[in-house]
């Protein structure tokens, strides 16, 4: 049986406010490189690490060039690969024919076969330890200021809601509700589709 070790965070929280809980977090960063990959596949069959590199190559260069054209990719035994649409402003008339040129691929979505998860099912979980990391507490002026620092640092790039997690340290839930409180005080603006929603400065702010 897997076991994965955890930890657990501090949702955060303002000053004052009373303390709505943990989540789990891994215990740790170990990962393994593509090198260690190849290996390991090797290792559990007939062919070379070259030969596992080779097709990996190939698989990636199929995957740009389907996913380009919109095609949704199926990889044996994991799962499918598919594109996601957004718009770089919102789609409030249908009939206009110059909607293509707004559009962008954002981001690639991977739905993962059922006997992948199923794998799952039997991991277990092992504390590491009774320490709790907590997040750093920002102030509504301290999310801007790195709002506003990534922005600048990143004229090119859009901020969507996992962008705003790295720059913050938020988890999902927090995230979001700190995204849509600046929505209310008219600091920022939702942007694109609902299910791919990216967010701006307002000129206020900017």
């Amino acid at each position: 049986m897997s076991t994965i070790t955890f930890k657990l965070q501090e949702i955060p929280h303002a000053e004052g406010e009373p303390r709505p809980g943990y989540f789990p977090v891994l215990a740790h960063s170990a990962r393994i490189t593509s090198d260690q990959l190849c290996q390991m596949i090797q290792n559990r069959c007939t062919v070379t690490e070259g030969d596992v590199k080779a097709v990996m190559s190939a698989m990636a260069q199929i995957l740009r060039q389907e996913l380009a054209d919109g095609v949704r990719v199926e990889v044996p035994e994991l799962g499918s690969f598919s594109p996601s649409l957004s718009s770089n402003r919102p789609i409030t008339d249908a009939s206009d024919t110059q909607i293509a040129r707004h559009l962008c691929i954002d981001n690639i979505k991977f739905q993962p076969k059922a006997s992948l998860k199923k794998g799952f099912s039997k991991v277990s979980f092992r504390r590491a330890d009774k320490l709790v990391n907590t997040l750093p507490k920002l102030t509504d002026e301290e999310v801007m200021a790195r709002i506003k620092r990534f922005l600048t640092a990143n004229p090119d790039e859009v901020m969507d809601r996992r962008t705003f997690q790295s720059i913050t340290g938020y988890g999902r839930t927090i995230a979001s509700r700190v995204l849509s409180r600046l929505i209310d005080q008219g600091r920022i603006e939702k942007k694109g589709r609902q299910n791919a929603p990216y967010y701006v400065l307002v000129r206020a702010e900017e």
